[in-house]
């Protein structure tokens, strides 16, 4: 889904010909990402951080622009209710945990999204899963920030997890553990004790059911809320291990660190490798049922080993979605021509560069 906040800065950016690079150095932080912001694949800063964009864009026209920015950003999170409508919500609205109103119905448990057969098990992640798990069973740092080189490696390993919790499969120390995404806690928040009090909710329900781990998509999300609550609720609950917390870094560690180096101090760092040739592939094996079902065609086995070839020649990160990418998009073009049922290998060589 498009970034209407990501689009807008963009081309306020482009109209007064500043190069994306200039910008971040302005805004003191990494190409990269603002990048990703302006692409939609991170969320919006604070509030206050827009408006000082705005200025750094245009002084003379920063309210204009920052009304414009901030309305965009808010439509990108979701207008949300205030924390204490959310907890008079009823069971019937918010689902089956009843004891965590504002977990159940501002944020999504994405070991019910696995359970629901949303999420594709990732390979060769049992390593990374088993770190993960001695993590959170310290009694103080128990947050782990997965360091990758890219995001979609890094949003693998926590859909990894998940699947291994709703399968039974993880350590035991996480088999009950709730995975709740973190996302639109600043939405249509005007006041600083407004988004205390939500954060102040959420720490309370997180520490109250106790097998809760927060996702939060990067480590820059986490940094931009701390700047915003100013170290009065977030941080102390890191600290002092009440709460868990799952994120991932990929290029702006050193900005995240300079902001905010006791935050990111209560994080313990894993490293996420790249899957090798060989994990790819048997992770393809696993799931190419799943697609041949939603797509009524089937998957011979060399045609598995030639998309791990199709894709390992052209592709520089990220290879496994890249295969899931590319298994799916073959049997969606094979399903949609109907002349067959059965993929071979000239099928993925007549669509490996589309």
């Amino acid at each position: 889904m498009a970034s209407h906040f990501g689009v807008q800065l963009r081309q306020l950016r482009t109209q007064r010909q500043i190069l994306q690079s200039t910008f971040a150095e302005r805004c003191r932080i990494s190409s990269a990402y603002l990048s990703d912001i302006e692409r939609g694949k991170r969320n919006p800063p604070n509030d206050p951080t827009i408006l000082e964009w705005s200025r750094l864009l245009d002084s003379g026209n920063a309210e204009e622009i920052g009304d414009r920015l901030v309305a965009a950003a808010a439509r990108d999170r979701g207008q949300v209710e205030t924390v204490a409508e959310t907890v008079a919500v009823g069971e019937d609205e918010v689902g089956a945990h009843s004891g965590t109103p504002f977990l159940d119905h501002f944020q999504r448990d994405l070991v019910d999204e696995a359970r629901r057969d949303k999420l594709d098990p990732a390979p060769g992640r049992r390593q990374v899963i088993d770190e993960i798990a001695v993590v959170t069973v310290c009694r103080h740092r128990n947050s782990a920030v997965l360091i990758g080189d890219s995001s979609s490696e890094i949003r693998g390993i926590v859909h990894a997890l998940a699947c291994a919790i709703a399968s039974g499969t993880a350590p035991e120390s996480l088999r009950s553990t709730r995975m709740i995404t973190v996302d639109g806690l600043q939405a249509g928040v005007k006041y600083r004790g407004q988004l205390e009090e939500r954060v102040g909710a959420l720490v309370k329900e997180a520490k109250t059911v106790g097998d809760v781990l927060l996702y939060f998509h990067s480590l820059a999300d986490v940094v931009d809320l701390e700047n915003s609550l100013n170290g009065s609720v977030l941080r102390p609950a890191l600290e002092d291990g009440t709460l868990r917390v799952l994120t991932g870094v990929t290029a702006e560690m050193s900005y995240c660190r300079k902001l905010t180096p006791r935050l990111v101090d209560c994080f313990t760092p894993i490293r996420v490798i790249p899957l090798d040739r060989d994990s790819v592939l048997r992770g393809l094996f696993e799931i190419r049922e799943r697609y041949g079902k939603h797509h009524g065609v089937s998957y011979s086995e060399e045609s598995l080993v030639a998309i791990v070839d199709a894709v390992e020649e052209h592709v520089s990160e990220s290879f496994w979605q890249q295969a899931v990418y590319k298994l799916d998009e073959v049997g969606a073009r094979v399903r949609m021509e109907g002349k067959k049922q059965a993929i071979e290998v000239g099928d993925v060589d007549r669509f490996a560069l589309t």
